[in-house]
Parts: structure tokens; C-alpha cells; sequence
């Protein structure tokens, strides 16, 4: 049975680089966000209809779909607005990952998801990996993306803080380096993941 991977990490820290490299080692990435995305992009859907019962039809633009900017105003400057919005997505999100994991071959899949550990899912994962970088770091990757450094501080500010992802993780990489060295610390990690997952299937 595929076992599934979890992999965190705040805004900044390098979580879409680890994501890459297990693209590149032929492991099955899915990236919760673009599953979002997809459920965006539909112009109807369980999600949109709750969606626009509550917030009304401003939320969506002139062709009918859904204005992502206007949903990150509302939720990020209230927080039981963004409860309400998690606890409506999260269920739809995950059951599309399920879908995918149905077609899947292979012995472990990677769930690239940045609220992993806010949205309860690390339950469900065999393993979790949090990517963490030093603050400044962080800042300078994130001022590099023409990002405010206001708007870098409300998207850290929004999630899970670094210190408790890192102390609920499983395995943590540390980005704080070189790309060779992030790749490094994830080749091993993907040795000991692979060995953990056969040793799984041998029980």
C-alpha cells in the first residue's frame, strides 16, 4: 500500500526546492495548493456554493470564477473567516488526493501542503518533513520574490510557527545553504524513507 509523505514549511524556507528534488527522483509530488487551485478554477462546485452563500457573488470575478485575491483579503485579516474557509476546503482538497493516490504505482507519494500541520492532515501521513531556514534568510528569499517585507511578515504571521512545525515533524532539512546541499540532505532522507517504507511492507 503507498504510504504517504508529508512535507511543511513556512514561506521562504525551501519547501518547493525538496519538492523538486523528489520530482526529479521520479517520486509522485502532489501539491496541495495546485489541488486548490483546481478548485478555483471550476466555476461551480461544493466549495463555491458555500463560498458564495456566505460572502456573496462579489468573491467572483466578470467570467464567474473566483477571485483569489478578494479571498485572501477576507481570510487573512480575519481569522474565523479563514477558519471557516480551511474547515470547507481541507475535506474537498484531500479527497482529490485521494483520487490521485488511486492511480499511483509507486511505494510512497510526497504531499507538498504548507498547512500541513494546521490542517490536522500530518494525521494521516506515515512520515512528515518540515523544511526550516533562519529568519533572515527566510526574509531575503521572500524580499527576492518583489514581496513587501509587511506582506512576508503577514504570510509567516498566518501559519503555524517554524518552531512547532519543526518540533512536530518527523525529519527536518535545514535551508540554509547551497542547492547542492539541500539536495544532499534530501537524498539521504529519501534512503531512509525508502528503507522505512519497505521495512512497513515486510510486517
Amino acid at each position: 500500500m503507498l504510504k504517504l509523505i508529508g512535507l511543511s514549511g513556512g514561506p521562504g524556507n525551501g519547501k518547493s526546492a525538496v519538492a523538486e528534488f523528489f520530482r526529479k527522483e521520479g517520486i509522485c509530488v502532489i501539491d496541495a495548493d495546485k489541488v486548490c487551485h483546481a478548485i478555483y478554477q471550476e466555476k461551480d462546485n461544493r466549495v463555491l456554493s458555500a463560498m458564495r452563500e456566505r460572502w456573496g457573488k462579489d468573491i467572483f470575478d466578470s467570467e464567474g470564477f473566483i477571485d483569489r485575491k478578494k479571498i485572501a483579503e477576507i481570510v487573512f485579516r480575519d481569522d474565523g473567516e479563514r477558519k471557516f474557509l480551511d474547515a470547507l476546503l481541507h475535506p474537498e482538497i484531500f479527497r482529490r488526493i485521494n483520487e490521485i493516490l488511486e492511480k499511483e504505482k509507486g511505494s510512497l507519494a510526497i504531499l507538498e501542503a504548507a498547512l500541513l500541520f494546521e490542517s490536522s492532515w500530518a494525521d494521516r501521513m506515515f512520515r512528515t518533513i518540515t523544511v526550516w531556514a533562519g529568519e533572515e534568510i527566510r526574509m531575503q528569499r521572500l524580499l527576492a520574490r518583489n514581496w513587501t517585507k509587511e506582506h512576508a511578515l503577514k504570510r509567516i504571521q498566518s501559519q503555524m510557527p517554524d518552531s512547532l512545525k519543526v518540533e512536530k515533524a518527523d525529519y527536518v532539512i535545514i535551508n540554509n545553504g547551497t542547492l547542492e546541499e539541500l539536495y544532499n540532505q534530501c537524498r539521504k532522507l529519501l534512503a531512509v524513507l525508502i528503507q522505512e517504507v519497505n521495512e512497513e511492507a515486510e510486517k
